[in-house]
């Protein structure tokens, strides 16, 4: 704790908060981007953080595992709904993914999708 109180009296994590909000927000447009080209339509536009969430129109947990071995992963969304609803959204996310990842995910995403399609 004392390093912690040491590091944010410094100012030195104010000082990196720019570099670090334009860095996110990059990799969170080209994310958005990426899922337009291909035809995924997120369910808000989010205006910062780290995750989106997209509706798939199929089940979600069923998605989850043609992606996984197709080498991408996603958070099933409906363990974020307190109404037992969002089956078929997905919620991804941005923070640890190497930038230059981020389209080649949502294509493999969009395969597993249509590899659920044609099941």
């Amino acid at each position: 704790q004392l390093v912690t109180a040491k590091i944010l009296e410094s100012g030195l994590i104010q000082s990196k908060l720019g570099d670090l909000r334009e860095h996110y927000a990059s990799k969170m447009r080209l994310m958005l981007e990426s899922l337009r080209e291909n035809g995924l339509k997120p369910i808000y536009q989010p205006q910062d953080g780290f995750f989106c969430l997209v509706n798939t129109n199929t089940y979600a947990e069923e998605l989850l595992l043609k992606a996984v071995k197709l080498g991408v992963a996603f958070v099933p969304a409906s363990e974020f709904y307190f109404d037992n609803t969002g089956h078929t959204n997905i919620r991804l996310s941005i923070g640890p993914v190497d930038k230059s990842l981020i389209p080649e995910g949502v294509n493999r995403l969009v395969k597993a999708l249509n590899q659920n399609e044609q099941a």
